[in-house]
């Protein structure tokens, strides 16, 4: 790209390089949210991209686990979905249910697949959904059950509207 331009062109094209390379850094540093958000909290005005960027990594809720206890916990879930989901076989011929290396896979035939895996990294539980996509759930140790980390919906319940949903009122997880 730099070979073709010359002059004021090239110039401009590193100014917008080096703007970009800075908004990367800023998407990816924690320290630079923290001071994006002290920014936003002083009321200094802040370049549209960096608001934007403040926004998308504005803090989730996040459990207060150590890693052996959130394997405890989540395995528990995966566990106890496992054996309540078990009844899938007598309402669809064609479904089909894994639990395997943190991941529980529930395959509804031509209604879809659930997919829910730990993530220990940022201690959630992740969920694919064919009713309502993707979400990421955090364990709630007030309440004792995996909420979403965006709109506070609780894991359990929501399976259990999705399938009445799709399988019918009589199916009971």
């Amino acid at each position: 790209l730099f070979r073709s331009l010359h002059g004021p062109a090239m110039a401009a094209a590193a100014r917008a390089l080096r703007r970009a390379s800075r908004t990367v850094i800023l998407a990816a540093g924690s320290r630079s949210r923290m001071a994006l958000a002290t920014a936003e909290k002083r009321g200094a005005p802040m370049p549209f991209s960096q608001r934007f960027i403040a926004s998308e990594c504005a803090a989730e809720p996040v459990s207060e686990l150590n890693e052996a206890e959130f394997h405890g916990i989540a395995d528990d879930l995966l566990e106890d979905l496992e054996g309540r989901l078990d009844a899938l076989d007598d309402f669809l011929d064609d479904a089909e249910l894994t639990n395997s290396q943190g991941v529980l896979t529930a395959s509804l035939g031509d209604k879809g697949t659930y997919v829910l895996n730990k993530q220990t990294p940022n201690r959630q539980v992740w969920w694919s959904s064919p009713v309502s996509g993707p979400k990421r759930f955090y364990w709630n140790a007030e309440e004792k059950k995996w909420m979403g980390t965006r709109d506070g919906s609780e894991l359990v319940s929501l399976l259990r509207r999705e399938l009445k949903q799709l399988l019918g009122s009589e199916f009971e997880l």
